[in-house]
């Protein structure tokens, strides 16, 4: 079968179109598929196998996939090259033919046609066998195509004969713009390898000509700078002689288009030397003189004197322009007494150079006359006199603003004691005057070294100051500017103060301080300070403020400090201070103030302080004072102590009870200080104290209530709970994964039915011994060590009816429960049915023994075979015994067996004495009075699945079929010879019950496919029988009652099974024996059984694809679209534009 899915759930059947494909199964049973696209592949149907003896399909998700490649042909790629190096043409590249060249891939072979179109021409040629291709285009086609686009095409053919055919284009461009033109700079050198320079476009190529040598960039002289500058460096084997050269400079664009610079003879070689430079002579006694010469103006000039190299243009070596120059020596550069060497040197602009010819040029002498003096003086006489000293041997000049005074002009005195006297003729201005004294003997001259010597002064000193000043100090210190060059008095509360007077004091700075004695104290209240300055000319000046001075000694507003309980040992500390006042705040001996960076003041009357890292505090109790001082220097302190505790230790551990629970809501216990603050995060939730679930009780202890909305899921959670106390140190519990969610149930225990007449009777069943158990029934709740229910330790159980049962059915209700409280109850009902109708029951037994004495052998408790209990039993005793012998029990009934009753014999024997063969040495007859109606041996009478219970010294329920009415059953046993065992066996029940059933032929050799269930049919002849349908050969569960002739069917089935049937009727306690059907459980072909053929490569698409399935194995196929199977193709089915149809040999074509 073929399908659309894996699951088989979307059959392909012939002649479904879907998706446009047409789907057919011709005649031969292969799939035929038409109208695939490319876009549908890989192209997938799924087949299955159905196994033409069982019946049997693929299960979903294993069925064949049948995946195919459809090819749309070869896939070429085709790429052209660059029509030049730069894809560019340029002039010259116009005027020639043009290779357009290109390379093939992907799937394009050597051979495939490859069409190239210039200006609407084609030019065809065939890739050649390295997979590339080329023709030959005139430039001037490429020059008149209107989109210079070139446009390319090759043509593949594949193995499959698809054929594909792909474009590509390139695009080029024009350019025949020269680049720009190069430039070459003059030079003129002696250099006969001269460097060049010049400049041109960096992105051009560039040739340079020197001597009808050319140089190119790279070859090791040329050097395109990359700044759109060049140099070519002369080699020496190309030294050029004196003379003028032309340099031609030629750029290339990347076009191939040129351009050559528009100058000439740019380059001159000269090795001639300069005119020779001079130097003259000169005596002087200035030790910075300028020296003097001649050289070429139009060389450079270096002058050497006392090892200092002077050049023109350094702001001391002048080219007068004239063929002359002059040096100034420079302040730096002094020259002591003695003779020099001046060496001047020229050098033209070719570097070649000459030398002066002469030496010792240059003579200083400093020796100098008295040097005069002149007195300064500071006056507000616009027409004084100036005084000084001077050598009255010497000639004498006094200078003074302008105009130069000599001895004898009137004005100017030698008094002949070495002073002199001018009296100034003229008014002069207010102002500073340099009086210049020179004394003159000789050439040489002395000059007073002093200036400023004479200060005219009309303008009144500088102002002098107060300082405001507010103070609680009632003889205060008050301060302020003069110039300390005036005189100052300064005037308080009507008492005048003067320096020196030992209250007023000047500071030599600018600066004055007065201290008000004490016996001028002064009381509350504003004073105006006069401050009175004069300076040496008599000028005054007051100073401008008043009520600079405010005594004020009430106190300021009183700080405050909050109380602070933390754990860190550099806290942060507030309180309250009015801001116009200073604070300064002492901890552990430690003094803020105010902007220390740790002691804030913050603009609204209260103040913070960072305790740094340096003064870290210990753990402890520390008083913080906080000091405010107001602008009088009036203070206060804050009112409390002790205001600040420091507590790094960690509180008490909290704890976690461990529990273990299926409430997914749980109550959580565990201990923590009341005095701390408690968190509790399980599962990532976070529980505080107040939040309505966690409890602190007030007893160190505490509680949480998980809410209904955070439900845990079964699983282990850490629970973890953390105190903090009041300075903020934390402690967390040091236990993990304290609780544990488990809300599984346990393993469902099971109860056996049971039929007995019995009305105390034994129940059975299974539950895991691990969990307690209840069972309970008519009302009664039975538990574990109550006496009555037992655990037997290997995942079974007992219980023992105390008090007597009515007859009726009833319902055993066994409840398992885990160490959790998680619990299970048996899922059946009506387990237990007490009947003590035994419908014919037996009336009486006897017993006899063969071929021994009683002495040791015989029935033991013969009547507990016949008391209907199937607990109880008699025995038949041969002991260890060496001869023939036997021991026999009869069992009568007070009437014959009816037609189609049986009988059913109850019995265990010893698996040893199985072992030796006693099986054939138990006989039993029935018997209708006298006569003999059957007669079996044990072992005739065994299925396997009875004989396996007796090997594993179970009881057996051994069916006893009659061929005649009986009213009468023996059963004996003989003794096997050469066997040192006891020899035995249990005798439980003997009783009539109904016909044996009777499989149906149907019944008898059932094979399902796996997965599946079968339909069971038995019979009974016996009149109102009813059959019971279990899973084991004695005990088991009761899966059916179902009338005679009804199908019971199974649950579903994956691998072989047995099923037992009985019959009963209604009112009797006794069913009869069990009956065995076995169903085989046939496995299901999987997708590794089936080969699709054809599949291997890709293939064309095609109009009809044929999927053509194979396999080892006997069957036919089935067709779906999906992968479970739940899409079937059928012949002719068409789905999506895809006929499916399948052949008449069961092969798939898609259309």
């Amino acid at each position: 079968d073929y399908y659309l899915d894996a699951n088989g759930t979307l059959p392909i059947t012939d002649g479904l179109v879907d998706d446009g494909i047409t789907y057919t199964i011709n005649a031969d049973g292969e799939l035929e598929v038409e109208g695939l696209t490319e876009a549908d592949s890989p192209f997938t149907v799924y087949v299955s196998l159905v196994d033409a003896v069982t019946g049997c399909e693929n299960a979903p998700g294993d069925l064949k996939v049948a995946e195919v490649t459809l090819d749309g042909g070869p896939q070429p790629i085709i790429a052209l090259n660059s029509i030049t190096a730069d894809n560019v043409l340029n002039t010259a590249e116009i005027g020639s033919t043009i290779s357009i060249s290109g390379t093939v891939g992907g799937d394009a072979q050597s051979g495939d046609a490859v069409t190239v179109t210039v200006n609407t021409f084609d030019y065809d040629t065939t890739v050649a066998a390295d997979l590339t291709f080329s023709v030959n285009v005139p430039g001037a086609q490429l020059l008149a195509d209107d989109d210079l686009t070139i446009e390319a095409q090759i043509t593949s053919q594949n193995l499959l004969l698809c054929e594909t055919t792909v474009q590509t284009s390139l695009s080029y461009t024009i350019d025949d713009t020269p680049p720009t033109i190069p430039t070459v700079d003059f030079l003129t050198t002696n250099n006969n390898t001269p460097t060049i320079t010049g400049t041109a476009d960096s992105a051009d190529e560039l040739t340079v000509t020197v001597d009808g040598i050319t140089y190119t960039e790279g070859d090791g002289n040329l050097i395109d700078n990359g700044d759109d500058t060049w140099s070519l460096t002369i080699p020496a084997a190309n030294a050029l002689a004196d003379s003028t050269y032309d340099v031609v400079a030629v750029a290339s664009d990347t076009a191939g288009n040129t351009a050559t610079d528009g100058t000439t003879d740019e380059l001159t070689i000269d090795t001639t030397p300069p005119t020779v430079p001079t130097v003259n002579t000169q005596e002087t006694s200035d030790t910075t003189p300028m020296v003097t010469g001649t050289a070429d103006s139009a060389d450079d000039l270096t002058v050497t004197l006392n090892g200092v190299t002077y050049t023109e243009g350094d702001g001391n070596l002048t080219d007068n322009a004239n063929d002359t120059w002059t040096l100034v020596v420079p302040s730096g550069n002094e020259l002591v007494d003695g003779t020099y060497d001046v060496a001047a040197t020229a050098t033209d602009t070719a570097g070649n150079s000459n030398s002066d010819v002469t030496v010792d040029e240059l003579v200083i002498n400093t020796t100098l006359p008295t040097t005069p003096t002149v007195v300064s003086q500071v006056t507000n006489n616009t027409s004084p006199t100036i005084t000084g000293t001077a050598d009255s041997v010497d000639d004498l000049t006094v200078s003074v603003d302008g105009t130069t005074y000599t001895e004898g002009d009137g004005n100017l005195t030698d008094n002949g004691d070495d002073t002199w006297t001018l009296v100034i003729p003229v008014t002069l201005g207010e102002g500073v005057y340099d009086v210049t004294a020179t004394a003159t003997q000789g050439i040489q001259s002395a000059t007073d070294p002093t200036n400023g010597e004479l200060t005219i002064d009309l303008t009144a000193p500088a102002i002098p100051t107060v300082d405001f000043l507010t103070t609680n100090d009632s003889t205060p210190t008050i301060t302020g500017t003069a110039d300390s060059e005036d005189d100052l008095t300064v005037v308080v509360n009507g008492v005048t103060y003067t320096e020196g007077d030992g209250n007023l004091t000047d500071n030599g700075d600018d600066t004055w301080t007065l201290v008000i004695p004490a016996g001028n104290t002064l009381t509350d209240g504003t004073y105006d300070v006069m401050a009175t300055a004069t300076d040496a000319a008599g000028n005054t000046s007051m100073d401008a403020t008043v009520d600079e001075l405010t005594i004020d000694t009430a106190a300021p507003t009183t700080p405050t400090v909050d109380l602070l309980t933390t754990n860190n040992p550099t806290p942060t500390i507030t309180g309250t201070a009015d801001s116009a006042d200073d604070l300064t705040v002492v901890v552990d001996g430690m003094t803020y103030t105010e902007g220390d960076g740790n002691l804030t003041d913050n603009g609204d009357d209260t103040w913070s302080l960072v305790i740094p890292a340096g003064n870290a505090l210990a753990d402890g109790t520390y008083d913080v004072m906080a000091t405010a001082t107001d602008a009088a220097g009036n203070t206060s302190m804050d009112a409390t102590v002790d205001e600040l505790t420091i507590d790094t230790a960690a509180p008490t551990a909290p704890t976690v009870d461990l529990l273990i629970t299926n409430n997914p809501t749980p109550t959580i216990t565990g201990t923590a200080d009341s005095a701390d603050n408690l968190t509790v995060v399980v599962d990532g939730v976070t529980y505080t104290e107040g939040d309505g679930n966690l409890t602190d009780n007030g007893d160190d202890t505490w509680t949480l209530v998980i809410p209904a909305g955070n439900t845990l899921t079964d699983g282990t959670y850490d629970v973890m709970a953390t105190s903090t106390d009041a300075a903020g140190n934390t402690s967390m519990d040091a236990t993990v994964d304290e609780l544990t969610i488990d809300t599984a149930a346990p393993t469902v225990p099971t109860v056996d039915f049971l039929t007995t007449s019995d009305t105390t009777p034994r129940i059975i069943g299974t539950a895991d011994s691990a969990d307690d158990l209840t069972v309970t029934l008519n009302g009664v709740t039975y538990t574990e060590g109550d006496g009555n229910l037992t655990d037997n330790g290997d995942n079974t159980w007992t219980l023992d009816i105390p008090t007597a049962l009515a007859e009726g059915t009833y319902d055993v209700v066994a409840t398992a429960t885990d160490a959790l409280g998680n619990s299970s109850s048996d899922a059946t009902t009506n387990e237990l049915t007490i009947d003590s109708t035994i419908c014919n029951a037996p009336s009486f037994t006897t017993f006899d023994v063969s071929g021994l004495g009683l002495l040791g052998s015989g029935v033991t408790n013969p009547n507990n075979a016949i008391d209907g209990d199937p607990l109880t039993f008699s025995q038949l005793n041969l002991g260890v015994v060496s001869v023939a012998a036997s021991v026999e029990q009869e069992i009568y009934f007070a009437s014959a067996t009816q037609a189609n009753e049986d009988f059913k014999v109850s019995l265990k024997v010893s698996p040893a004495l199985l072992a030796l063969g006693v099986a054939n040495n138990i006989v039993f007859e029935a018997y209708n009075g006298t006569t003999l109606v059957s007669s079996s041996n044990l072992a005739s009478l065994l299925s396997l699945d009875l004989l396996g219970l007796l090997q594993d010294g179970a009881v057996a329920d051994v069916p006893f079929d009659i061929s005649a009415p009986a009213d009468r059953v023996v059963v004996r046993l003989s003794s096997l010879l050469g066997v040192s065992t006891s020899q035995s066996l249990d005798l439980h029940e003997v009783t009539i019950t109904s016909g044996i059933p009777v499989i149906a032929a149907a019944s008898q050799d059932v094979e399902v496919c796996e997965g599946g269930t079968a339909d069971l049919v038995a019979t009974t002849d016996t009149a109102g029988a009813e059959l019971r349908w279990y899973d084991a050969e004695v005990g088991g569960n009761l899966l059916a009652t179902v009338a005679s002739g009804d199908a019971f069917t199974t649950p579903v089935l994956t691998e072989d099974t047995s099923f037992y049937v009985s019959s009963f009727v209604a009112g009797c306690a006794e069913e009869s024996a069990r009956v065995a059907v076995e169903v085989t459980v046939n496995p299901l072909p999987e997708s590794g059984d089936i080969t699709v053929l054809g599949l291997d490569l890709p293939i064309c698409i095609p109009e009809i694809l044929n999927i053509v399935p194979t396999t080892t194995l006997n069957g036919s196929f089935n067709y779906y679209l999906d992968a479970n199977g739940t899409l079937p193709i059928t012949d002719g089915l068409v789905d999506d534009g895809i006929t499916y149809t399948i052949n008449a040999d069961g092969e798939l074509e898609v259309e």
